[in-house]
């Protein structure tokens, strides 16, 4: 059954705009070829249609356009992520295994008074625990030994590493400090010179030598289980897991208790006397410089942020 004339003249727009089914676009057409009062209003349809339709180069325009903020939202994407990139590297920057480069980080950190200018810094040991690296070493110069310490390194997720702390002492015998490696505590405990004349070492943490005469603080020594126990040894580089409370707790240079071979407690700043340049002189001054990563996280984020802001703005005009 053929359509009448009023239903094709409704499904003329649709139909120019080929939005109408296969069905009905046959119907219509059927209906067209033999009515030409319909075929008539068809042709002054598609000669509205015709004027109203934008011009073929504004439409070339309009893709243009779009090319470009799809061009500029990805070039947003890549200059952020090179932006962070180059911070990243600014801050992971360590090659461990470049001696030199390790030893002037230590130098730049210990040195900001020129003490140690003549100075030589030998890297004695090291340590890996998860992505921390540590290294020990000590420093010599012409009278001999001035002084040790711990640089430590953190891991990034692109292979190098970024300097994470940086201590030193002049404290010639045993020395430690706490750290945390991932949800762990442990107590970095390092030695460069031999305790002659000790047999044995025990750390007590809240220990330090007598102040004054008549000080009760050697009563600890009977009365707590030490936190570490070991041979004396000439050289020492080894990581104590302690507990929270214990890694809290304060832990002097003099915190290492010596003793002779027959069990007798020695006198620690006596041994330590013998590598000192002046005789009455039992140094155990100490340096330590922590590097934060909140100026990366801060540089990042706003990076981050902007670059997020670019991409947005891109795709929206």
């Amino acid at each position: 059954m053929m359509l009448p004339c009023y239903i094709v003249k409704d499904l003329l727009p649709s139909y120019l705009e080929q939005l109408t089914s296969p069905e009905t676009t046959q119907a219509v057409e059927e209906h067209l070829a033999s009515c030409e009062k319909c075929r008539a209003v068809k042709a002054a349809m598609e000669s509205d249609i015709c004027i109203d339709k934008a011009p073929e180069p504004r439409l070339n325009f309009i893709k243009r356009l779009k090319r470009k903020q799809i061009a500029g939202a990805m070039l947003s994407v890549l200059i952020t992520v090179l932006c962070m990139l180059w911070f990243y590297g600014l801050e992971y920057n360590v090659e461990p295994a470049d001696t030199a480069s390790v030893k002037e980080i230590i130098h730049e950190y210990i040195d900001f008074n020129n003490v140690y200018d003549d100075t030589e810094i030998t890297l004695v040991d090291s340590i890996r625990e998860k992505n921390q690296l540590m290294i020990l070493y000590r420093l010599d110069d012409e009278d001999g030994y001035q002084g040790k310490g711990v640089v430590c390194f953190s891991r990034g997720i692109l292979g190098k590493y970024r300097t994470r702390s940086v201590g030193s002492t002049t404290w010639a015998l045993d020395s430690y400090a706490p750290i945390s490696i991932g949800s762990k505590d442990y107590l970095v405990l390092c030695n460069v010179n031999k305790p002659v004349g000790a047999s044995t070492v025990k750390i007590f943490a809240d220990y330090h030598r007598p102040w004054f005469e008549g000080d009760t603080i050697t009563e600890l020594l009977s009365t707590t289980q030490p936190i570490y126990e070991a041979d004396a040894a000439e050289q020492r580089f080894t990581l104590i897991p302690v507990t929270k409370q214990q890694a809290e707790q304060e832990y002097w240079e003099t915190s290492a208790v010596y003793y002779d071979e027959n069990g007798e407690m020695i006198d620690g700043g006596e041994i330590a006397k013998q590598y000192y340049a002046e005789d009455d002189t039992i140094n155990g001054g100490v340096l330590g410089h922590d590097r934060s990563l909140q100026p990366l996280c801060f540089w990042l984020i706003l990076i981050l942020f902007l670059g997020i802001l670019f991409v947005r703005y891109f795709l929206t005009v």
